[in-house]
This record gives structure tokens, C-alpha cells and sequence, in this order.
């Protein structure tokens, strides 16, 4: 099947009574300009790629929030904001008559050479979740949010593959992730597909957080002796849970 032109989208937000009457491009950033010329600034900004469905519909593939001062489509650039750099997918089945999810993780570290993005990743402990009470990809988000936040002066970027239409609202803290727990001011959050666009870094990453909570969750369906391990909750969003430790070869 021949692949879709990939397109460039952005996402942008301005204080109220700001009109956009012109814009410059010079093939790395995007400036935006008012009825006067002046210089308009949004108070948020996101670049994506994506391309149109055979419906018309715009598929988005990934986002990314980027300095509303410098509006760029430069991969590396994304990448250059962030100290870290996590990805996080959790896969949900149906297990008896209750549900058993598995969330992964890496944390990624990127090198560039000339137009090659290398990434090495470190495997991070899965969560084994018994009877999710609510979204399960949230309480995925939220227990590796409570792991990887060890440093407040450390910027975060953490790769997500669904809630596209909420993270706008998430990252500028307008919108909990869940209940009344909101992200944490050095935490973003980045939109990718888990089945498309695997040439880029962002969705490399989430595919293989993918890839991972598929085959663990495979072994406890294979294994369900495994599930002995599991921990009743003290809150009320599952039923039981524990962490799975991924083997490291030396």
C-alpha cells in the first residue's frame, strides 16, 4: 500500500482578542504577525505530523509542545527541550470476567549524526494492573509520573499514544489527567502513534512500549500463576497491582 504524504499541523493559543494577519516562514520556524506588523506571541504551541485519510479526515501521527517563541518543525529541536525523555503505553484485556492491564515504559537517551537519530533505551519496571476502575492508560500515566519525577528542575518529556484531543489542556494544566491530579510543571506531555511513523524517535519509542505490554500481558495469559504476585490497592482506581522487573542483560 503506498504511504500517505506526511503533512505538517500546528496547534496554537492566544490570549483572548489576538488576530493573526500574517505569518513568515524561513523553513525552520514560524512567525506570527498582528494587523500592525507587531509580533504575535501564542501562549501555546504544537507542532505534529500526520496526513489526510482516504475519508478527508487528518490522522495525526505525533505532537509535540514547542516554545511558543520559536515555532519549529526540527525533530532534534523537539528533542533538545527536554533533560528526559520516557515513553509509556499501557494494553488492556479482558481476563475472566474482569480486565488486566500492563503498562511499559523506557526512558530514552538520543545521538545525532549527520540525519540519523540513534536512541538507547533503558527498561523501566511494568505495572501489572488487576481491575482497572478507571481509564486504564491514566493510571498508567500517573504511576510512572510518580516514579520518574525524582528531580522538579529536571524538564520532562513523556511520549504518549492516546488522549491526543486532551493534552493541549493537560500540558497547560487546565485539565487533570485524572480526578484532581493535574501534571507536574516540569512534565509534557508528547502525542505518538504506536503503529505509524515508526521511522521517528517518538514513535520507535511508543511502539516499543507497545510491543513490550503486548507480550507480557501474552505470558500472564500463558502463565496466569504469575498474577500471585499481585498487591490489593489502598486507592480506589484498581483492584490489585504489581510491578514487573524486566531482565537486563550484562
Amino acid at each position: 500500500m503506498k504511504s500517505k504524504e506526511r503533512l505538517t499541523d500546528i496547534l496554537l493559543s492566544f490570549d483572548a482578542g489576538a488576530v493573526i494577519y500574517g505569518y513568515r516562514s524561513d523553513g525552520a520556524s514560524l512567525e506570527l504577525f498582528g494587523k500592525d506588523g507587531e509580533t504575535l506571541t501564542p501562549s501555546y504551541a504544537a507542532v505534529g505530523i500526520g496526513y489526510e485519510r482516504d475519508s478527508g479526515k487528518y490522522k495525526s501521527t505525533t505532537r509535540v509542545t514547542v516554545d511558543p517563541t520559536y515555532i519549529s518543525e526540527n525533530i532534534q529541536g523537539w528533542i533538545a527541550r527536554y533533560d528526559k525523555v520516557f515513553a509509556v503505553d499501557t494494553n488492556t484485556i479482558d481476563f475472566g470476567n474482569q480486565k488486566l492491564s500492563v503498562t511499559c515504559c523506557v526512558r530514552a537517551e538520543f545521538e545525532f549524526i549527520a540525519n540519523n537519530c540513534n536512541v538507547r533505551i533503558d527498561v523501566i519496571d511494568a505495572l501489572v494492573v488487576f481491575n482497572p476502575k478507571a481509564k486504564p492508560e491514566l493510571i498508567g500515566w500517573l504511576d510512572v509520573i510518580s516514579r520518574i519525577n525524582d528531580d522538579p528542575k529536571s524538564k520532562i518529556g513523556l511520549i504518549v499514544d492516546s488522549e491526543l484531543g486532551s493534552i493541549p489542556e493537560i500540558n497547560r494544566r487546565c485539565t487533570p489527567i485524572l480526578d484532581n491530579i493535574y501534571l507536574p510543571p516540569n512534565i509534557e506531555l508528547i502525542y505518538a502513534s504506536s503503529d505509524l511513523d515508526k521511522n521517528l524517535p517518538f514513535n520507535r519509542l511508543i511502539a516499543k512500549c507497545d510491543s513490550d505490554a503486548s507480550l507480557l500481558l501474552k505470558k500472564i495469559e500463558e502463565d496466569p500463576e504469575r498474577l500471585k504476585n499481585l498487591h490489593p490497592s489502598c486507592e480506589e482506581r484498581y483492584e490489585s497491582s504489581y510491578y514487573w522487573t524486566p531482565v537486563r542483560h550484562i
